[in-house]
């Protein structure tokens, strides 16, 4: 929906007017509409029998109240989360900017490249947290801690040929989205640098997941204030301002940012602290001892 719209609205295909930016804003609002209107439909459906452990009745509604302290516990450090991580990404901006057009333009395309190769690891993330929260759910640590490790473990060495494969095709990928020859040569070197940290992203975004699926959502947030705001930022801000360096050494600063998250959550999911939050009726949860 969010595609045809594009299409329709900024450039005025098939007699639609051209509205440009504000056609590009319509058509966000439109297919996020049909998305709430498609989960609805969704949570109303009576036609299949596992329909109904999804269906919302007026009942639920009702009894909101006595689950919304444990909600809120649970989701308000994911959305510090996204608060912290979006307002580096504007400070991050900022810095770029002192470079000009190019290198805005070879970040966005960049990350936008290599976003398909995150594909992977989002539905590994899902998997695990899903896997993680079920075995939790069971009581059982043990099983929680493998599907963790198991996850990462396997998100990783996708990331890892992944890695190599845009690594060796970063200018042919680059040269099929721009024939912009500064851009081309601005996005080489920082695909490659992209390139190099993905196989850490991979591993804390699945570990983040699994933190997650065992109800800790601390922990993550404290991860992504570590890499952005203590290496990411200050190290982007240190190099542009105070150093003047070459654009390269800013974006160098995204590895620290995904190193730093991984060992972190590397580190807290191995402590197993996370394996104390039992939930009620759980009973005493069986440790893990190994991995």
């Amino acid at each position: 929906v969010k595609l045809g719209l594009n299409w329709l609205l900024i450039f005025g295909t098939f007699g639609f007017p051209r509205l440009d930016l504000i056609g590009a804003g319509i058509a966000t609002v439109l297919s996020q509409l049909v998305g709430v209107l498609l989960f609805v439909a969704a949570a109303s459906r009576r036609d299949r029998p596992e329909s109904e452990a999804v269906r919302l009745r007026r009942a639920d509604f009702a009894k909101v109240r006595e689950f919304l302290p444990e909600t809120m516990r649970v989701s308000w450090p994911a959305l510090g989360e996204r608060v912290l991580l979006n307002g580096a990404l504007l400070v991050y901006f900022w810095v770029l900017s002192d470079y000009g057009p190019v290198a805005i333009a070879a970040y966005t395309v960049g990350v936008r490249l290599l976003s398909f190769s995150w594909i992977p690891g989002v539905g590994i993330c899902i998997a695990g947290s899903t896997l993680v929260g079920q075995a939790r759910g069971a009581g059982d640590v043990r099983l929680a801690g493998r599907a963790g490790w198991r996850s990462a473990r396997l998100s990783l060495l996708v990331s890892l040929v992944l890695f190599v494969v845009f690594a060796l095709l970063r200018k042919t990928l680059a040269e099929g989205f721009t024939d912009d020859a500064e851009v081309i040569a601005a996005l080489e070197p920082f695909m490659l640098l992209l390139g190099i940290s993905q196989p850490f992203l991979g591993v804390h975004f699945t570990l983040a997941g699994a933190l997650r699926g065992a109800g800790d959502t601390v922990t993550p947030l404290w991860s992504a204030t570590l890499g952005n705001w203590v290496f990411r930022v200050p190290l982007a801000m240190l190099v542009a301002k105070v150093f003047h360096a070459d654009v390269v050494w800013v974006w160098g600063t995204l590895v620290f940012d995904h190193v730093t998250r991984a060992i972190w959550l590397a580190w807290a999911f191995r402590r197993e602290r996370w394996a104390l939050n039992v939930g009620a009726g759980l009973g005493k949860p069986r440790r893990s001892g190994a991995h």
